[in-house]
């Protein structure tokens, strides 16, 4: 997942609900994102994240995420709060380089 500039609510939750939807037909267990771009999550979206989409990505099985931090201050304040947030099942990680979080996507494993 790629972030290019600021999405909209509109925009965030749907990408979010079809990830969701690949993660449950796929049975994906690792997520990696490049939020470079992402310049803040407002936290209405935030909150959403984390007590709705979080719990059914875990539900359906998702338990890695690993992304290149964001670019801007307010991006990584936002990532930082989702990933401190994130429930007992998922473990969250950002990296300065997208290659750093791949790699340690693929030391990881599902269990």
């Amino acid at each position: 997942m790629v972030w290019k500039q600021y999405p909209t609510q509109i925009q965030l939750w749907y990408i979010h609900e079809n990830l969701l939807t690949l993660i449950c037909k796929r049975r994906v267990h690792k997520i990696l994102g490049d939020d470079t771009a992402l310049p803040a999550i407002p936290s209405e979206d935030r909150f959403w994240i984390i007590d709705d989409w979080f719990p059914l990505a875990v539900e359906c099985g998702m338990r890695f995420a690993a992304s290149k931090r964001p670019a801007s201050y307010f991006g990584k304040l936002s990532v930082s709060q989702i990933q401190s947030a994130a429930p007992a099942g998922i473990e969250c990680r950002s990296f300065e380089q997208l290659h750093e979080a791949r790699e340690w996507l693929e030391t990881v494993a599902a269990g």
